[in-house]
């Protein structure tokens, strides 16, 4: 039989929210452009540099002088790293693949040199590291590509929370930026973002590290320590029938605080993993109906705790649903949550109806480790390669709950589902006995 590898191990080099959640975030983002008249500014592209246009038609709409709409003609702009505070709008392009804002790459481009970067607020002059970042406001982005195409090079940024001495990176971040110490909007609908594999980067191989970073990367006037002083981010957060692909990973929400987030209804296809929820407190997360191809990582990555902050990660919901998960090498499982902690669990986390195919020396289909009568695991469906691991696994678990997942398509020899010695109180509803492992105390398995 397979050797099982720890959760904790297997991630620890890494970095029930029903589904109204995001008609819901739609629904309050149509009453606000219903209510509140809006001015209209056109920007077409001059075929050499677009950045003054593009900050400028964001300097008009910020500052609470919106809400306005930039329209982006169709054709192809090309502009250096911008930022807009307070911004009130949306923006607009023709479609997908119509409307393309690339960045320069007839430059290094400029990027802030604070030590880390979260120590100074971005402006146009000394930006962070992505095409757009907002701060603050209420942002809507709709129909057109984000580009960084080979040839984007930086003069590089400093990271946050990497010790006394960080490293200076030179790929750009994001695509997106958003963050804020006071609660924010930010709706991404249509958009393609798009990387591409550069062969001189030793950083992460492409031109961009994400596609979108949803972050609590402020700090407070009279900060003390540049890490465990950021402010979480608050707010509303969605992202719809998107797609994310030539990059190191998809769209990254990171210390929040009654955030509110969903992705739903897109495509990735990145290197790592495609979905990435890190230290997220009292928020409420929605993942559903995403295709997601990776070379390896997760489909959907959740690690809480994994920095230190002033105050844990704990108490938030999360749902994965009807999701589509295929990784192409050995993985440490497509669904992953993980808590550092031994005294903090999410509400709840309900993984449903996903359908997940492990590739070959993958540990786990779905990992779960540290919850406390909070997880459900139900109606998924896994399959992979003969010499795959483990269909679910999980550790650290207290009450959980594993139902009726489908585990036709892996190898006879692998057990379906183990439960480690750290578990207690789960129950499982399994197929047969020779395929759950039970190593935990007080757990109940019924076959049926």
């Amino acid at each position: 039989m397979r050797r099982q590898t720890s959760l904790f191990l297997a991630t620890s080099a890494l970095f029930a929210l029903c589904p109204a959640i995001a008609p819901s975030i739609l629904a309050a983002d149509l009453a606000r452009t219903a209510n509140a008249p809006a001015s209209v500014i056109w920007v077409a592209p001059n075929g050499v540099d677009d950045t003054v246009a593009l900050q400028s038609a964001l300097h008009r709409c910020s500052r609470n002088r919106g809400p306005c709409i930039i329209r982006l003609t169709r054709g192809a702009f090309r502009t250096a790293p911008l930022v807009a505070t307070e911004f009130h709008g949306a923006i607009q392009g023709a479609g997908m693949h119509l409307t393309t804002v690339s960045t320069l790459t007839d430059r290094v481009l400029h990027l802030s040199k604070a030590k880390p970067f979260s120590t100074r607020d971005p402006t146009p002059a000394e930006p962070w590291a992505a095409i757009l970042t907002f701060i603050e406001g209420d942002v809507r982005l709709s129909d057109l590509t984000l580009s960084a195409p080979l040839g984007t090079k930086t003069d590089g940024w400093y990271p946050v929370c990497f010790g006394s001495d960080p490293p200076l990176v030179p790929t750009l971040t994001g695509a997106i930026i958003a963050s804020g110490r006071k609660p924010m909007n930010v709706r991404v609908h249509r958009v393609a973002f798009e990387g591409a594999a550069d062969p001189s980067d030793t950083f992460v191989g492409y031109t961009l590290i994400q596609s979108e970073v949803f972050a609590g990367f402020l700090l407070p006037k009279g900060f003390q320590d540049s890490c465990l002083d950021l402010v979480r981010l608050q707010g509303t957060f969605a992202d719809d029938e998107t797609s994310h692909s030539q990059m190191a990973y998809g769209p990254f929400l990171v210390l929040t605080d009654r955030a509110v987030a969903s992705f739903t209804n897109s495509n990735y296809d990145v290197l790592v993993d495609a979905v990435q929820l890190y230290d997220l407190d009292r928020s409420r997360v929605f993942v559903a109906n995403n295709t997601a191809r990776t070379v390896f990582g997760s489909g959907i990555a959740t690690i809480q705790n994994g920095t230190p902050t002033s105050s844990p990660s704990d108490r938030s919901e999360f749902t994965f649903r009807h999701n589509r998960i295929a990784v192409s090498t050995a993985s440490v499982a497509s669904i992953t949550y993980f808590d550092y902690a031994s005294d903090t669990s999410p509400k709840t986390l309900n993984i449903r109806d996903n359908e997940i195919e492990m590739a070959a020396g993958s540990s786990y289909g779905i990992g779960v480790s540290g919850t406390k009568n909070s997880a459900v695991l139900g109606h998924n469906t896994i399959a992979g390669a003969p010499d795959q691991g483990v269909g679910i696994g999980v550790e650290r678990s207290s009450g959980c709950k594993v139902l009726l997942n489908d585990f036709r398509g892996l190898a006879a020899a692998t057990p379906d589902i183990v439960l480690s010695a750290s578990t207690s109180r789960c129950l499982v509803v399994a197929s047969s006995a020779d395929t759950v492992i039970d190593q935990g105390s007080q757990n109940r398995v019924i076959y049926h």
